[in-house]
């Protein structure tokens, strides 16, 4: 009996710690499961085994590493988030060219610039780039490794279009793969090429245009002052006479230099109110008619109600005076000026329009017309003294009180430059 009760005894104590064995292999098996899938650690009767089985603190310990673990792919998560967002975003367009020159991510911008806005994804760069500048300085980025920049003057979506282009390598970071990748960021300078050119132009443009009058100066000057004495009377005034007409034309150049330097700037700070477009026209006219022989040649064709707009009279009076002006001055033939006014009820929108019957302006002219010294005719532009900024004056003036100006062919000849403003209120005469 009593070796059965040894016997009974022992095989309980084995059963016992095969259970718990096997218990705990579960318990470890759960725990395993746990942390690679991140699900919840254990359930509480697990956790009292484990509690049991004296294995809590590697337990907490685990918990804490899971927990670390979770915070830092939410952390990763949310930075790989902003990094796409600032990418995609970026103004401008980034291109990663692999080895075979084929573009493994691009950004919205890249997309828009160089393929109206399709995605240039798994496409070779030179399809979109085909220029030797470029691909020279991508075979350098991928051999050498440099970082540089570039720019090249290409055809793009059938535009002519000024590209800078900066770029660099690094490493892919691909298990298995030694391959280098570039970036390459690109900005269409097309516009800062352009403001370049007309920088360019000006300065020249306004070298040549003070140069004239003060060489003429300068030259009679000093013909007066050497040898003053040995020309007669009539020669001595008709030297004097140019000198003055030079001094003028000298004069109004600076002028209209600094009102468009100020226009260009937005450093003017018009004094606009309240005006009767009407009464402003019909006082000009007054005021031109006096102080010019084509006074005949003025006509006005105004509504029979005040025409009211926020205007700086100054500058609305030199709106007016550089039109008729440039209409005197190269119409030749023309017959007359109209300066004509006109509101629309409902879009309260107010034109003014200065037209002649001369002989007008060449259609490939009026895209130019409103540029700094640009003149249709330079012989006759000279002879009559125009600076070649007055229709740019206007333009930025027209500008500046938040309308518009253009120019039209009249029908059956001449021209029409019609200006836009914005009215405020409309009323019949009293």
């Amino acid at each position: 009996m009593v070796e059965f009760i040894l016997i009974a005894g022992l095989l309980g104590l084995l059963l016992f710690y095969h259970r718990r064995e096997r218990r705990l292999k579960n318990l470890l098996e759960d725990l395993t499961d746990s942390v690679e899938n991140g699900r919840q650690l254990l359930l509480d009767s697990d956790r009292d085994l484990a509690v049991r089985m004296g294995v809590e603190r590697l337990l907490d310990t685990i918990q804490v590493k899971m927990e670390e673990r979770s915070r830092f792919i939410a952390q990763s998560a949310s930075r790989l988030e902003q990094i796409q967002a600032m990418f995609r975003n970026m103004r401008e367009g980034a291109l990663v060219i692999d080895s075979a020159n084929r573009i493994i991510i691009s950004n919205l911008s890249a997309d828009r610039l160089l393929n109206g806005g399709n995605s240039l994804v798994n496409r070779r760069v030179e399809r979109f780039i085909h220029h030797p500048v470029f691909l020279d300085f991508v075979r350098e980025v991928k051999q050498e490794g440099i970082h540089g920049r570039r720019q090249i003057e290409t055809d793009l979506l059938g535009r002519a279009a000024w590209l800078e282009i900066s770029g660099g390598s690094f490493e892919a970071g691909i298990a298995g793969e030694d391959d280098r990748l570039g970036l390459y960021l690109v900005n269409d300078i097309t516009r800062l090429k352009k403001l370049e050119a007309i920088r360019r132009d000006f300065a020249a443009n306004v070298s040549h245009e003070l140069r004239t009058p003060i060489t003429i100066i300068k030259g009679f000057a000093e013909t007066l002052h050497e040898d003053g004495s040995k020309l007669s009377e009539e020669q001595r005034a008709a030297f004097v006479e140019k000198i003055n007409r030079n001094a003028g034309r000298l004069h109004s150049l600076v002028e209209d230099l600094l009102s468009l330097s100020r226009l260009e700037s937005r450093a003017l700070d018009l004094k606009k109110e309240s005006c009767d477009l009407r009464t402003e026209i019909s006082e000009f006219a007054r005021e031109y008619r006096t102080r010019s022989d084509d006074s005949k040649a003025l006509r006005l064709e105004l509504p029979p109600m005040s025409v009211e707009a926020e205007v700086d009279r100054v500058y609305f009076a030199r709106i007016l005076t550089n039109l008729v002006d440039n209409a005197f001055k190269h119409g030749e033939t023309l017959t007359f000026v109209r300066i004509r006014l006109e509101m629309d009820s409902e879009t309260g929108l107010i034109e003014m329009e200065v037209a002649d019957d001369g002989a007008g302006i060449p259609e490939i002219a009026r895209d130019r017309i409103f540029q700094r010294f640009y003149r249709v005719d330079t012989g006759r532009s000279r002879l009559t003294g125009g600076t070649g900024l007055g229709l740019s004056i206007v333009r930025h003036a027209m500008l500046a009180h938040g309308g518009n100006v253009r120019v039209e062919r009249r029908i059956p000849k001449g021209a029409r430059f019609i200006c836009v403003f914005r009215g405020s209120s409309s009323k019949p005469e009293a």
